[in-house]
């Protein structure tokens, strides 16, 4: 399975299908470069005008405030793109009918009881929306079965990138890392697609 790895999570750092326990680690990885731009410079999108004129009212917020919409020089300064093939490759199809059904039967219960759904409600709709707790309890039964190697998922930003977040350790063969460009064309698409423009000055 040839992917493009964009991002490698930290133990309990809260991101989308990380352990909720910090037990084990997650790489998350796309399967074009696309995918993998637009997985990581999605936080830059424009904020709502309310909210951009909430932050402006805030005292010394202009020294220190996010530029929304503008993605800085900066963020190419600690960042590589990088390609490899997983050794291992079964992975969970959570947003499948069957593993949402399996899922209904294991972890809705447990997310009922402690309110972060209500009862006869979970569906997809809750694997993909925004809140990791529903994602990460899903992540962890499918890492506690011990049959997979990840998890397979389509990005909330478009079902035609197709994502993987693989557990740790992850064996990697043919590994290889390139710098970032802000000419890439899938970073030029992906700012197309997210509404961004780049800031060389910044």
């Amino acid at each position: 399975m040839g992917v493009d790895v964009y991002s490698a999570g930290n133990r309990n750092s809260g991101n989308r299908f990380d352990d909720p326990d910090g037990f084990y680690g997650v790489l998350y990885a796309s399967s074009i470069h696309v995918g993998c731009f637009v997985e990581t410079l999605a936080r830059f999108r424009k904020a709502p005008p309310k909210v951009i004129a909430e932050i402006q009212e805030i005292a010394h917020a202009d020294a220190d405030q996010t530029i929304f919409g503008t993605v800085p020089e900066s963020w190419f300064s600690a960042r590589r793109m990088g390609r490899a093939r997983v050794a291992k490759k079964r992975c969970a199809d959570i947003y499948s009918s069957e593993w949402l059904s399996c899922l209904r039967r294991e972890i809705e219960p447990e997310l009922i009881a402690s309110g972060v759904i209500q009862k006869g409600q979970f569906d997809l709709s809750d694997l993909m929306s925004k809140n990791r707790r529903v994602s990460q309890k899903a992540s962890s039964y499918v890492h506690a079965t011990g049959d997979f190697d990840g998890i397979f998922y389509q990005s909330r930003h478009g079902r035609d990138l197709d994502n993987w977040a693989l557990f740790e350790p992850v064996r990697l063969n043919e590994t290889s890392c390139s710098e970032l460009h802000s000419d890439d064309a899938a970073f030029q698409k992906a700012l197309e697609l997210l509404d961004l423009k780049f800031d060389p000055l910044s």
